[in-house]
């Protein structure tokens, strides 16, 4: 083995692990990430990405259910568009803007079940956070158009043959919010998370979490990245 693929495949993978591991014992993060709603952007979508996939599920039925602003400001200026399906079994974000200086662009739509686990599918690699429970079951799928993206998540419920919850009506926001605090909450009864307030509303990752995590995240979306999506499809 030369110097270079001792550098390619064992100092480089390892510097990356270690500083995601780092990065996630340190980095706080919310249980629920969405400020108030609103009716209009809080920021302004230069890139338009929000704006035009938020545009496109509205032409595909979607309900708008309002934009909200990331609570971290000022570092974190990001938009996020809430919306429901019409049959009230996807919840979608569309979020757009930037994490200090570093553009932030994705869209998940997400669909819970009647055993616990919730379906996901991303149209970007950011938004495919491996959860460490497996109740949250994640597909990227590198798509151009909502149209598309639903059609891969609609595929994967049926593939996976998910037995729906639907999101109550007028509810669909608090329903959501629950969902993110008892995934949070069952971490941190296992260990993987600590809780940075009394009320938890923050938290971040233990070390056994954190390294968890690191090597989690950096194998599975390195193979997916490389095959855009297709090894390692949903976890």
């Amino acid at each position: 083995m030369t110097s270079a693929h001792i550098i390619v495949y064992i100092v480089m993978p390892v510097f990356f692990i270690a500083l995601i591991t780092v990065t996630g014992r340190l980095e706080k993060r919310l249980v629920w990430q969405y400020g108030d709603l609103g009716t209009q952007p809080p920021y302004p979508d230069v890139a338009g990405y929000a704006e035009q996939w938020t545009n496109q599920a509205l032409q595909c039925g979607f309900i708008l259910l309002g934009w909200a602003p990331d609570p971290r400001t000022p570092n974190y200026r990001q938009n996020y568009a809430l919306l429901v399906s019409p049959e009230r079994d996807c919840f979608v974000v569309v979020c757009s803007g930037n994490i200090f200086t570093l553009k932030s662009q994705g869209v998940t739509i997400h669909t819970p079940t009647q055993n616990g686990k919730v379906y996901y599918t991303t149209a970007n690699q950011n938004g495919a956070q491996i959860d460490l429970l497996g109740h949250w079951m994640g597909q990227l799928t590198v798509v151009n158009t909502f149209q598309a993206l639903l059609q891969n998540h609609r595929d994967l419920l049926r593939d996976k043959g998910a037995m729906v919850q639907l999101f109550g009506e007028g509810h669909e926001v608090e329903e959501f919010k629950r969902l993110r605090a008892e995934r949070c909450e069952t971490m941190a009864r296992r260990g993987l998370i600590t809780f940075m307030d009394g009320m938890e509303t923050s938290w971040h990752f233990t070390l056994w979490g954190a390294l968890r995590h690191a090597v989690l995240n950096y194998t599975i979306g390195i193979v997916r990245g490389m095959t855009r999506g297709r090894v390692f499809r949903c976890v």
